[in-house]
């Protein structure tokens, strides 16, 4: 028996990255819209909602209100109750692969099993420089994007983990039961080198979860 497609439906909540808070003057009344738009897309119907990864403003810093992302993950999982939470996407550089394990598993836990983890090797030079990150050479990137998805899968599934890579060690993490179990990746930058495969079309991002069959496929448009 095949399954049909079934097609979803997400929203960017306003988080600043693109300005799109400049015209409120308070911080604390831009985060009052960024909740009112979580509730409301609950509200309406939508399956998810989504944030950045980044730490000021695009195309340039312009000293304007950015909140962080897994602050406004956190946050939001405790101020609605159906909808699923996710990050388009994750930027590896920006944490420690066992770090970012305890942080999406604990979101998962405290959100109920709502969260859809994205992750990508970073691309944005100018913030890794300005927050004091390395930024390597893209190769080097993706080689430390797939230790960063093999340790927190690791980290997610099994009792233990050790691991002993070429840019991250864990010496010891205990377990911690993850209820979604989602991964989302850059598919473009994967393709490049080799590590995913193009499963079929030219899509802003592909969502693996535990089985090839179950794959899903993600596309980011302005509306």
């Amino acid at each position: 028996m095949t399954t049909k497609p079934h097609t979803t439906f997400g929203i960017f909540i306003p988080q600043g990255w693109k300005m799109e808070l400049v015209s409120i003057p308070e911080p604390t009344d831009k985060w009052k819209k960024t909740v009112e738009v979580a509730q409301l897309a609950e509200k309406l119907g939508f399956d998810s909602i989504w944030v950045y990864d980044h730490f000021h403003n695009v195309p340039r810093p312009a000293h304007e209100t950015v909140f962080e992302c897994w602050t406004v993950m956190s946050a939001i999982s405790q101020l609605t109750s159906t909808i699923r939470l996710g990050q388009m996407v994750g930027c590896n550089l920006y944490r420690e692969p066992s770090l970012l394990a305890k942080i999406t598993s604990t979101l998962d836990v405290i959100s109920g099993g709502r969260l859809d983890w994205g992750i990508g090797a970073g691309w944005y030079e100018n913030e890794c420089r300005g927050y004091g990150y390395d930024f390597p050479e893209p190769k080097v990137r993706i080689a430390m994007l797939r230790e960063c998805v093999e340790i927190v899968r690791s980290m997610w599934t099994q009792e233990e983990t050790t691991y002993d890579g070429k840019y991250a060690l864990v010496i010891f993490s205990g377990f911690q039961r993850m209820e979604s179990g989602v991964f989302v990746f850059r598919q473009d930058t994967l393709e490049q080198v080799g590590y995913m495969p193009n499963y079929g079309g030219h899509h802003d991002c592909v969502i693996v979860p535990s089985t090839v069959e179950q794959l899903k496929y993600s596309r980011s448009c302005t509306v």
